[in-house]
């Protein structure tokens, strides 16, 4: 009974002595906390993308094409989107390239590949 007992007492002790090790650096400011969480869409049934391009000229363009339909542009590296051609009839997008030259022309293609 005696070493469960010393067992025991050096678990807590090692316990409280990494505790107390951890309280110590809770103290120092993380590079990471200024970060936040935010949602960036619907997890379950729907909002699927088929199809998404960036390009090099431009870091913050971004151009995403979705399963059900339509093509979003980001110019701030996807904190926004605002809709491209939100009144056309369309298909599921399933694939776009921004033109490497000409940033302002995107080709766009139907048909969702899964």
């Amino acid at each position: 009974m005696g070493r469960l007992r010393r067992f025991f007492a050096v678990t807590v002790a090692a316990v409280f002595a990494c505790g107390a090790g951890a309280v110590a650096r809770d103290r120092v400011p993380s590079p990471l906390a200024q970060l936040r969480w935010r949602s960036i869409g619907p997890a379950v049934s729907g909002g699927r993308l088929g199809a998404v391009a960036g390009t090099n000229r431009d870091p913050y363009l971004y151009y995403v094409g979705a399963a059900g339909g339509g093509v979003w542009k980001s110019t701030n590296a996807g904190q926004t989107w605002s809709p491209v051609f939100d009144a056309e009839d369309d298909a599921s997008i399933g694939a776009i390239a921004i033109d490497p030259q000409n940033t302002n022309v995107v080709w766009v293609g139907t048909g969702e590949a899964a």
